[in-house]
C-alpha cells in the first residue's frame, strides 16, 4: 500500500496547514531540522509538535553541507532534537540531505567535481553514525545526484548502501516511478512539487504555494523506514531534555534563498490574515447553504 507525505522547513507555515484536513490522508511528514551547522531551522519544533499532535508519522532531517565539519552539523542535529525530546520508536529513521549546492558556496562548478571524495567519506560517517544511534539511516537524493561523487559514489548502491533505506528525488516521472540507476532500491519518491489543499496558502499575486509531496514504494514494507523500540538502546537523549524553542539565523536553508526578517514576518502575518478571510468565507457559503 502506497503511503502518502510531506517535507517542510521554516519555508512553509506550520501554523496554516490544515491538520485537521491531513489526517486521515497523510501517513508522514518529515521536517528540517538543520541546514549544516549555522542553521537551526526556526520552525522544526512547532512542526514536531503538530505532526505528532495530528498522530502523523514524523520524521527529521538535515541538511549536509561540505563547507561545515560533520561534527559541528550533527551536534546542530542532536540539540534540535533534544528540543522534542529525541527521536521516538514511530518515527522515522533520521534522514541525510545530500545535495549538490554550489550555489550556496558548498564547492565551485569550475573545479568539475568539487571535493566529492570529501563530500562522500563525509556523508558515510554521518550515515554510520545514525545507524549506530538511531539502527538505521534514510538517505535523500536525486536520481542522479550520486554522478556528482564520481568514483566515490559506490558506497550507496552497494555494500552498507543495500542497508541503508533510500529516499529519491526525481520530479520527471510519475509518482512513485523515480528512476534509480545508483540506488539498490527506493522507499521514498518525492515528485515535482505541487499545491495541496491542506496547504492554501497563497502568494502575493494570488498562486496557490506548492508543497513537496512524497510516496512510500508499495512493494516494500513502510515499516522499514520506522524507529523500533529496540533501536534506542543507546538513544543520545536524556530523561531530563526539556521541549523548547529552537535557535534561528539568517543563513539561506536548502536551495531556497532566507527571506529578510521583516519581510517574513510581514509575509506570515498576511498569510495568517488571508487563512482567517478564507474560513470566513467557507463559514459564510455553510450559512447560505442551510438557508
Amino acid at each position: 500500500m502506497i503511503k502518502k507525505g510531506f517535507d517542510v522547513s521554516h519555508h512553509q507555515n506550520p501554523k496554516l496547514l490544515k491538520f485537521d484536513m491531513a489526517q486521515g490522508v497523510t501517513d508522514f511528514m518529515i521536517a528540517r531540522a538543520n541546514y549544516g551547522k549555522d542553521t537551526s531551522d526556526r520552525q522544526f519544533v512547532e512542526w514536531a509538535k503538530r505532526i505528532r499532535g495530528a498522530r502523523i508519522v514524523f520524521g527529521a532531517y538535515m541538511f549536509y553541507r561540505q563547507i561545515h565539519s560533520v561534527e559541528d552539523q550533527l551536534a546542530v542535529f542532536d540539540r534540535q532534537l533534544d528540543l522534542i525530546g529525541g527521536l521516538k520508536a514511530g518515527d522515522m529513521y533520521p534522514v541525510l540531505d545530500m545535495e549538490e549546492n554550489h550555489a550556496n558556496k558548498d564547492g565551485r562548478r569550475r573545479d568539475g567535481f568539487p571535493k566529492a571524495k570529501f563530500f562522500s567519506d563525509s556523508c558515510r560517517r554521518i550515515a554510520e553514525a545514525w545507524k549506530d544511534q538511531f539502527g538505521n539511516c534514510i538517505l535523500y537524493y536525486s536520481s542522479f545526484f550520486p554522478e556528482y561523487l564520481k568514483e566515490h559514489k559506490a558506497w550507496i548502491k552497494d555494500g552498507e548502501g543495500k542497508d541503508y533505506l533510500h529516499w529519491i528525488a526525481d520530479y520527471s516521472v510519475p509518482d512513485g516511478r523515480p528512476r534509480t540507476p545508483y540506488s539498490p532500491h527506493w522507499n521514498l519518491h518525492q515528485p515535482k512539487n505541487r499545491t495541496s489543499p491542506i496547504y492554501p496558502v497563497f502568494d502575493a499575486n494570488g498562486h496557490q504555494v506548492v508543497i513537496d509531496h512524497n510516496f512510500s514504494n508499495p512493494t516494500i514494507d513502510f515499516s522499514k523506514l520506522i524507529i523500533k523500540p529496540e533501536d534506542l538502546a543507546n538513544d543520545h537523549v536524556s530523561d531530563e531534555a526539556e521541549v523548547g524553542e529552537s535557535g534561528t539565523t539568517d543563513r539561506p536553508g536548502g536551495a531556497l534563498p532566507e527571506d529578510d526578517a521583516a519581510e517574513r514576518a510581514a509575509r506570515e502575518a498576511g498569510f495568517e490574515k488571508l487563512a482567517k478571510s478564507l474560513d470566513g468565507v467557507k463559514d459564510g457559503l455553510e450559512t447560505l447553504r442551510r438557508l
